[in-house]
């Protein structure tokens, strides 16, 4: 903690609040969905000494020690529940009701029998949503014909992870220790953060532009296994030839012996599993669809991430727009290797090649990453000037700026976001608005406008693993933030994902927003004419198909669930065929305005390369799919009509 302290841009005192703000963390991270503590228990541990003062002593910390018997004690309550609730089919007649579009808290259950009744409600629902995954047709009779594989299924997988955390490799005290450095560091804000060894790898190599992969996707079946959704092209797996889409893992053996079946993990927690960083080969036994077995082994290969780098197409119809994708910033790890902004530029002069008379930056689902890049990224479109402004622990105010003069692009220019837009992506396109350089569309950003970096912890020569510390606040030009409040969208799209209430305000501890005073000299372009802009998007949305029906899956998704047999069918039905409406009416036009191309220069090349050219193909295909690709489209189409000589 006090490498934390004295690092961390605005440390809050060390006092009563912040040991209960640690208390909160700690709880959520061993309980998140309160099925393990009782609310004596929160209270027992909140009263437990807790040394701040020195917690790299944690593994003999008296405060972990005592907590890590009671999380013993509630795993091993944990699995008798369980036990005892999946022995019998459930009633499926009570209309126990649950909300799946938020993660609603409503505190610890106060007595064993309501942590019982709390256990049986998620029990039934998981239950239930396999048996929707089995069930032969949409009927009670052919539900509860799977009922019972159904809800063994969610018994075995849910006990697994029980006891992979009462005797997995990871003791419970040990994982307790962890859970309080991390609480710890968590209390300071959202985005300071402590990681084991292990962790800091995986850490690093979700900030590159390649990763080691054994080269698939996985996915769950109908019968709850988990299989191969998706062969990477040119990957390890592709590559042995003895790999298919729908094969089944039955197990994976490690090097040091250890051997993990998906059975014991969640979905997620397996796919993370195979896919950490210091997991470099592993023999896979794979079920075919013929019944027969073969084991495989397997060893990762770095290979670049086609789904995670920069690609651009052509958006050719009453006129040519140029769209690129950068779903994330990934300035390699270390300062090497590749980066996007030079990537983008690259994709550009592609574009100009082609006569492009506008061009969409697409940074919807961007979380973020260097923040040099983000400068880099919007020197593209701007001849010279500040950028961003930084603020450090000591008070300093400094402009950030990018070195490179001149620029690649000065045509009309729009910026897709979204609330999942954040950081990096969001100092961008604040400078990009601030400098009237582009039209900004889509929904409010995250609102991320701090800055992170990395250190090790050490004691003696012992590496007690890293910490992430939080360094210094980022501001535009004008010296506003858009810390929790994000950058707002000159023209606004309805976005699906607003009612998860995913954003920045939304977290515990974040820094406040300010604003800072700093002279800063930059020139502005002319503000574009907006209001005729947004009044047209507003009536194509308002008279759009496809987004009334998003507006309506919206209301229908808020909406709590019953688990009541007979409405939780309907309710399945009525989801599926929000789904199957928005898929067929694909885009908020009936007649397409434009076709989806490669740029002459990659069209050759993919020509060349089988495996880039399958991969393209997905990405040609979502565009084509896209609304809200085609609504910046038609925004731009609109810009140039009122601007033409």
């Amino acid at each position: 903690m006090n490498k934390i302290k004295a690092e961390h841009f605005s440390p809050p005192a060390i006092d009563e609040k912040f040991h209960d703000s640690i208390i909160e963390e700690f709880i959520e991270i061993l309980d998140p969905a309160g099925l393990y503590f009782l609310e004596s228990d929160v209270k027992e541990i909140s009263a437990f000494p807790l040394h701040l003062n020195d917690p790299t002593k944690s593994n003999s910390c008296e405060f972990i020690d005592k907590a890590a018997q009671v999380y013993q004690k509630r795993l091993t309550e944990a699995v008798r529940i369980v036990s005892l609730k999946t022995a019998k089919s459930f009633d499926y007649s009570k209309n126990d009701s649950l909300y799946f579009s938020v993660n609603q808290t409503t505190g610890y259950e106060k007595t064993i029998s309501e942590l019982e009744r709390h256990w049986e409600i998620w029990l039934k629902a998981s239950t239930l949503s396999r048996m929707a995954q089995t069930a032969k047709a949409m009927t009670v009779k052919d539900w509860m014909a799977v009922e019972k594989v159904s809800r063994e299924k969610v018994r075995d997988k849910t006990l697994a992870k029980l006891n992979r955390l009462l005797r997995g490799s990871v003791s419970p005290k040990e994982f307790v220790g962890n859970a309080l450095l991390k609480s710890i560091a968590l209390s300071f804000d959202p985005h300071t953060n402590y990681f084991t060894q292990s962790e800091i790898k995986d850490f690093e190599s979700s900030l590159s532009s390649s990763a080691y992969s054994f080269g698939f996707d996985l996915d769950e079946n109908a019968l709850g296994e988990t299989v191969v959704d998706r062969l990477a092209p040119g990957g390890p797996a592709w590559n042995s030839h003895l790999i298919n889409k729908g094969d089944a893992i039955i197990s994976v053996s490690w090097p040091n012996r250890e051997v993990s079946n998906p059975l014991d993990f969640d979905d997620n927690e397996f796919e993370g599993k195979i896919n950490s960083a210091d997991r470099l080969s592993g023999t896979f036994t794979f079920k075919k669809a013929d019944g027969s077995s073969v084991e495989v082994l397997l060893h990762k290969e770095k290979r670049e991430s086609i789904e995670s780098n920069v690609q651009s197409l052509l958006l050719k119809g009453e006129k040519s727009v140029g769209y690129i994708s950068l779903p994330g910033f990934y300035s390699d790890w270390g300062g090497e290797g590749q980066s996007c902004a030079s990537d983008v530029a690259k994709e550009i002069i592609k574009l100009k090649k082609e006569n492009i008379q506008g061009l969409i930056l697409d940074l919807r689902f961007n979380g973020g990453g260097s923040v040099q890049e983000a400068i880099e990224l919007a020197g593209i479109f701007i001849d010279v000037g500040p950028m961003a402004l930084s603020k450090s622990k000591d008070g300093q105010i400094i402009s950030l700026k990018d070195i490179h003069k001149g620029f690649a692009y000065d045509g009309p220019l729009v910026i897709l976001m979204n609330g999942f837009s954040a950081s990096a992506s969001e100092i961008t396109t604040a400078a990009l608005q601030d400098y009237n350089r582009a039209l900004v569309v889509g929904s409010t950003s995250y609102g991320k406008a701090t800055a992170q970096n990395v250190f090790p912890l050490i004691q003696g020569k012992d590496s007690l693993g890293f910490v992430k510390i939080t360094l210094s606040k980022a501001y535009r030009i004008t010296g506003k933030s858009h810390q929790r409040k994000g950058v707002q969208p000159d023209i606004y799209l309805p976005d699906f994902y607003s009612i998860l209430q995913i954003s920045e305000r939304t977290n515990r501890h974040a820094l406040p927003s300010d604003s800072v005073i700093k002279k800063v000299y930059y020139t502005p372009l002319t503000k574009p004419t907006v209001a005729p802009l947004k009044n047209r998007s507003e009536e194509r949305i308002q008279n759009s198909a496809w987004f009334k029906q998003l507006r309506d899956f919206q209301n229908f998704y808020q909406a709590p669930q019953s688990l009541e047999i007979n409405a939780y069918i309907q309710h399945h039905l009525a989801s599926q065929a929000h789904v199957k409406q928005l898929d067929e009416t694909k885009s908020a036009s009936t007649k397409p305005l434009y076709r989806v191309m490669q740029n002459k220069f990659d069209g050759a090349l993919l020509g060349l390369d089988e495996n880039r050219n399958l991969a393209s193909q997905e990405l040609l295909k979502e565009i084509e799919r896209s609304a809200y690709i085609e609504e910046a489209f038609q925004i731009i189409l609109n810009y140039l009509s009122l601007t033409k000589p």
